[in-house]
C-alpha cells in the first residue's frame, strides 16, 4: 500500500521543466547540427541524457516506451534542414525531460511518410510509441513540418499535426508535442 501511496518523482513527473533545464535544453539545442551526423546524434543524446540521469535500474527496453526519430527535411534544403533540426532538438530534449529518461532515440531518420518503417523500428526497440518529422519536397505547397505519433502495436496515429516553416518556433512546437505524449508508465 505505501508503494501504491508514495510520492515517485518519475511517476509522477510533472511536463513542466524548470527554467534552468529549459536554459540548458536551449543551448543543447542550438549546437545541434542535424540527423546526418550520427556522431552529432549520439551527442545530442549524450548531453539531454546528463539533465535527465537517475539511479533508475530499469533496462533500456523499460526505460523508452516512447522511440524518437531525427527529423527529416528535403536534400539540399538548408532552410528546412535548419528547422528540422532545431525543432527535433527541443522535441527530444523536451520529452526526455518532462519524461525522466523515458524516451529513446536511435540515429536513424524516418520519414513519417514511411510510418511502417517508424512502427517495425519502435518494435525492435520495444517501444510502445513512435515519434517522427518530416518537412516534404513539395516546392507547389507551403512547406510544412508535419510530426507524427503512432502507436507501435497497430500503427495507428495517435496524434499529428503540420507546422508552417515560415515563422516556425521549435521550442513552442516541443511543448505542444510534449502535451501529446501519452502516460509512459507501465500499464
Amino acid at each position: 500500500m505505501s508503494r501504491g501511496c508514495s510520492s515517485d518523482d518519475r511517476r509522477h513527473a510533472s511536463s513542466k521543466i524548470s527554467r534552468e533545464d529549459a536554459k540548458e535544453l536551449h543551448a543543447i539545442a542550438d549546437t545541434y547540427h542535424g540527423s546526418l551526423d550520427k556522431k552529432d546524434i549520439s551527442n545530442l543524446a549524450r548531453q539531454i541524457a546528463r539533465i535527465t540521469s537517475d539511479d533508475a535500474t530499469e533496462t533500456p527496453a523499460e526505460r523508452t516506451p516512447l522511440l524518437a526519430m531525427p527529423f527529416t527535411a528535403p536534400a539540399g534544403d538548408t532552410y528546412a534542414s535548419n528547422i528540422a533540426d532545431a525543432t527535433f532538438a527541443q522535441v527530444y530534449g523536451k520529452t526526455a525531460i518532462s519524461h525522466r529518461g523515458r524516451v529513446g532515440l536511435i540515429p536513424e531518420s524516418v520519414p513519417c511518410v514511411d510510418l511502417k518503417t517508424a512502427v517495425e523500428k519502435g518494435r525492435l526497440n520495444h517501444s510502445r510509441y513512435v515519434l517522427c518529422g518530416t518537412i516534404a519536397a513539395d516546392a507547389a505547397a507551403t512547406q510544412a513540418l508535419t510530426i507524427k505519433m503512432a502507436k507501435v502495436s497497430d500503427g495507428t496515429v495517435l496524434w499529428s499535426k503540420s507546422y508552417p516553416l515560415t515563422g516556425a518556433d521549435p521550442a513552442r512546437i516541443a511543448t505542444e508535442v510534449d502535451s501529446k505524449v501519452p502516460s509512459l508508465e507501465e500499464d
